[in-house]
């Protein structure tokens, strides 16, 4: 994942993680990133300093797809779960 500053189109940083990214979703303050990877790590980031917050251990997954999200009041709770292709 790639993040850039939006005024200067500026490559900030890049997340590189060990297994492909199934799925991203942004907190509603825009201050932390979710992203799901193919072994069903759930990675939280803090989007100003880079940093892993946080990892959540799901299942891993290859023909499933996996959705997350950032729930409840001021996104206190991440959900994650699958549905099959």
């Amino acid at each position: 994942m790639f993040v850039y500053d939006l005024e200067s189109s500026h490559l900030e940083y890049e997340i590189q993680l060990k297994a492909d990214v199934t799925t991203l979703s942004i907190s509603e303050d825009s201050a932390y990133v979710l992203l799901g990877d193919k072994d069903g790590i759930q990675h939280l980031f803090a989007v100003e300093t880079n940093e892993e917050v946080r990892t959540y251990t799901g299942l891993p997954t290859d023909k499933i797809i996996i959705r997350n999200a950032f729930g409840g009041r001021h996104d206190h709770f991440v959900a994650s779960g699958s549905e099959r292709e």
